[in-house]
């Protein structure tokens, strides 16, 4: 409820200010509310984070007395009830075109997967991968540590990446200090997306039913709908790219000085984004700077320097801290090291022309990245809007007045958004990853769409078949969806575990997912579920091949937890291990090396979870609370039945005292009776290898091993049988 208010309370605000500066159309001054409110959200933590005063009590009064500013400074202009009431007469006088057939199915099938994304944030975790690697992990540590840091590049290069687009999945995490509702952050984005298109269209002379239309159409492209519920920034970046192009155009056609100061807020956050927002945004620049270098001379420095404000901290920052504004690109280029970024040595552009051909035909005949937040323009883009594009900008050429260059530069952004894809210095193989990065295109293609619908206004058969085809093309969007893997949508397993009364902790969902994200579950589940209800969790250390060295997991749902390896000057040794070798058997220890073996030996600490990839090791001293043994066991019970059947069963057979070292899953069974009280013999549970390292430690003379006898030892079974179609053998080892 209270990031609810918060943020209504800035969008009211923004919207009264927008109300009193000069905007010829309302959807133009709505587009200006999602920048403006954005920016309020950036600015305010960007500054909070580099002062080290980022609390959310102080974050949310810095808000809310700005916000309060705004509408004080606005009730002077103009009454909010006046400027709500002409609003909505605007919206009630194009009532037959927003309620336009077509439109309306949109609308209905929109409302469907909105109650669906909304759901998904609700219960399903962040679950992409880029996400879970660097983009949430470096926020988390912002809210934790208060202030803006930079996260060991040895691990993550990307960690010195611009990050404006990341501070908006803080606002959420950081008021609620939860990862529950970080993943409907760009929902709101997509709506946003909508609406810079509408104003687009409407910009191109197009007129509102057909607007709105493919704005809608624009929410369904498949990339859209993938990255809605994840925390790649690939949607925010490419809204904020159009509404830069949007309110830059505007202010060259009206020389109104309302769009050349929205232009350029909404670029200086874009270049905060991402460094692929430099190319276009000096493309775009070089175009228009002309116009605007006559037509506002003397503002042009203002335009220039609010660019510069809202763009440039990270970049300033990674200059005086790594040498290197663009880290690590400028390094590679030179052929330096920058952490794994290099390993295969600097990418040559030229080196990779030779498949500029192919990479089209891929890109045309595939849609590259289809059914995951990777890629996917669609049916509708591919089959009829980019037809549409070329004969739209083949004919803009005819018509080069001012106001026609300005379309025409509209226009051609295809042209470089596409060569961005096709012109990417990455292997074929990676192809796949790239077409995200220019999702702007397919707004420019479905305006020109709209353009053509227009033309067939008196072909009544052919504007109905082709608004069908679009709608079925949307359709197939949403199927599409419900099969995604990058990220899941599944919200089965969820919604069963509800009806019967589970409250499970939400990375119990990584099994439902792809990848390293099911072997992962198991530790992420637990860690959470210890320590969920804990104001402060446990200090947690993480050991991984370099692939899978993902963190965000150990936060935990609320936040509660931290990354040992994070800390600065830790004040004293993890509470916590996970140890995981997903992909490789090259693992990377960052803040401190602490092997396996180390703690795998150590009595402080003891095994309470483990699969073939994964160990996790939890102090002794956490369990002297009897509800964490309480959480334990219902664990246990829950996730590995079987396991906890089998020790029921052999722990029978075993002869008091006698202790019993294990190195596989039945290590959940026994630790599941110890914990109980209900087991007379002592465990040792560690992982495979290190069972005779245990033997040598404690000098067992006489011990349980289960599916093999022990070398060295006299051994004979003590107990064989046949469990659910396994064989389960122990042996009784001695000297």
């Amino acid at each position: 409820m209270e990031l609810l208010l918060i943020t209504s309370f800035m969008g009211i605000a923004q919207y009264y200010f927008a109300g009193t500066l000069k905007f010829e159309h309302l959807s133009g001054r709505l587009v200006c509310v999602g920048v403006l409110v954005s920016a309020q959200i950036i600015v305010t933590e960007l500054i909070l984070g580099i002062f080290g005063f980022l609390y959310a009590p102080l974050l949310i009064l810095v808000n809310s007395l700005l916000s309060l500013g705004l509408i004080v400074y606005s009730a002077k202009q103009k009454s909010l009830r006046d400027l709500f009431i002409e609003d909505i007469k605007i919206i009630q006088e194009r009532k037959k075109a927003i309620w336009a057939w077509e439109n309306v199915a949109l609308m209905v099938l929109g409302l469907f997967v909105t109650v669906w994304f909304f759901f998904a944030a609700y219960f399903l975790p962040p679950r992409g991968v880029d996400d879970l690697g660097y983009h949430l992990p470096v926020i988390y540590e912002y809210i934790l540590q208060h202030k803006i840091v930079l996260l060991p590049i040895e691990l993550r290069f990307h960690f010195a990446f611009p990050f404006n687009a990341e501070l908006l999945f803080l606002w959420p995490a950081m008021i609620l200090h939860s990862q529950q509702w970080v993943d409907i952050v760009q929902f709101f984005m997509a709506v946003l997306g909508v609406g810079v298109v509408y104003s687009f269209a409407r910009m191109m002379d197009l007129k509102s039913r057909e607007a709105f239309f493919v704005a809608l159409l624009f929410f369904f492209t498949p990339i859209v709908l993938n990255q809605i519920g994840s925390n790649y920034i690939d949607l925010t970046y490419n809204v904020f790219f159009l509404t830069s192009l949007y309110f830059v155009l505007r202010s060259c056609l009206t020389k109104n000085l309302t769009y050349l100061y929205i232009a350029a807020i909404s670029t200086g956050l874009l270049l905060g984004m991402k460094y692929g927002a430099i190319p276009l945004v000096i493309i775009l620049q070089f175009f228009v700077f002309p116009m605007l270098a006559r037509q506002y001379r003397k503002q042009l420095v203002w335009y220039v320097m609010i660019i510069v404000a809202l763009g440039s901290f990270w970049y300033v920052r990674n200059w005086i801290v790594l040498g290197d504004p663009l880290y690590p690109t400028f390094l590679d280029t030179l052929g330096g090291s920058a952490g794994n970024f290099s390993a295969h040595g600097p990418i040559s552009i030229g080196k990779n022309m030779h498949s500029f051909f192919t990479k089209v035909k891929v890109l045309y005949s595939h849609d590259v990245g289809l059914g995951s937040f990777a890629g996917g323009f669609g049916m509708v883009f591919w089959g009829m809007a980019f037809p549409g594009w070329v004969y739209i900008w083949v004919n803009s050429f005819k018509n080069f007045t001012q106001e026609g260059f300005l379309r025409w530069i509209f226009w051609t952004q295809m042209i470089f958004g596409l060569a961005v894809v096709v012109l990417a210095p990455v292997p074929m193989e990676e192809f796949k990853y790239i077409s995200r990065y220019s999702l702007f295109v397919v707004a420019i293609g479905l305006i020109a769409l709209g353009k053509v619908l227009e033309l067939l206004q008196f072909h009544k058969i052919f504007l109905k078949t082709i608004k069908i085809l679009c709608i079925y093309g949307a359709a197939l969007s949403v199927i599409l969806l419900s099969d995604s893997a990058w990220p899941v949508y599944r919200l089965n397993t969820a919604i069963l575990d509800r009806r019967d009364g589970e409250n499970p902790s939400e990375f119990r969902y990584y099994r439902d997912g792809v990848w390293f994200l099911p072997p992962m579950s198991y530790s992420a589940e637990l860690l959470d579920l210890l320590t969920r209800g804990d104001a402060k969790g446990l200090s947690c250390y993480m050991a991984s091949d370099y692939a899978a060295f993902w963190t965000t997991h150990i936060y935990g749902s609320k936040l509660q937890n931290r990354v040992w390896n994070f800390e600065k000057n830790p004040s004293r040794d993890p509470d916590a291990y996970i140890y995981q070798t997903l992909e490789s058997d090259q693992v990377v220890y960052i803040g401190r090396k602490i092997t396996l073996g180390e703690i795998a030996l150590n009595p402080a600490y003891q095994l309470i979870a483990a699969t073939p990839y994964s160990s996790f090791f939890i102090r002794n001293e956490f369990f002297e609370n009897k509800d964490k043994i309480a959480l334990l066991l219902k664990y246990y019970e829950e996730t590995f039945p079987f396991n906890i059947e089998v020790a029921a069963k052999v722990k029978e057979h075993l002869e008091p005292d006698i202790p019993f070292v294990l190195d596989n899953s039945v290590g959940h069974g026994f630790q599941y009776f110890k914990f109980k009280g209900d087991l007379q013999n002592k465990v040792y549970w560690v992982p495979p290898d290190y069972v005779g390292s245990v033997i040598e430690r404690e000098k067992l003379r006489v011990f349980y091993t289960f599916g093999y006898s022990f070398p060295g030892f006299s051994s004979h079974k003590i107990y064989d049988a046949m469990l659910d179609g396994q064989v389960i053998v122990i042996y009784k080892n001695q000297k």
